[in-house]
């Protein structure tokens, strides 16, 4: 269904079935939610759990993020593999400056400390230590910065 146009179906002239007010309204509201439905299926994804690998390209297009939990995200503090590919070439982006916040945004605070970086291998990073201090949605945010290419990605991380 993804990239398919959605086709709303219209009996009489004003497009309310029946000719309700009612009904339309609860026709206008099964079609909105068949809308969020199909939208859910075409790419919005919840906040990860596991340790499954999720890829983003960046907001500038430039550099693919790779984050994967070394385990499910979890109170306290975290570790994280980061795989950094260049745009369009797909060339590991080595040697990169890393910035790394972990915010929460329902409750407007940032973790507490600064997580460790190390580069293991070109364009791989190891991330130690982002701490999330309580269970929720949390939101990790990569920037990351070499001679001319710079760009960033977040995601979420749900947390039990």
């Amino acid at each position: 269904m993804c990239g398919e146009p959605m086709i709303e179906h219209r009996t009489g002239v004003s497009g309310r079935a029946g000719g309700s007010r009612g009904a339309g309204r609860l026709r206008a509201l099964a079609v909105a939610g068949a809308a969020l439905a199909a939208l859910a299926g075409c790419g919005a994804e919840a906040p990860g759990e596991g340790t499954d690998p999720r890829v983003v390209v960046g907001a500038e297009g430039a550099v693919e993020f790779m984050v994967t939990p070394l385990a499910p995200p979890a109170e306290g503090p975290n570790d994280f593999r980061l795989e950094l590919r260049q745009r369009p070439s797909r060339e590991p982006l080595a040697g990169a400056a890393l910035a790394i916040r972990a915010l929460m945004p329902s409750m407007g605070h940032e973790a507490a400390g600064a997580p460790g970086v190390e580069e293991i291998e070109p364009g791989v990073y190891e991330v130690t230590d982002v701490v999330f201090s309580m269970s929720g949605t949390w939101q990790v945010r990569f920037r990351a910065e070499a001679a001319k290419v710079h760009d960033e990605a977040a995601f979420d991380y749900e947390v039990r």
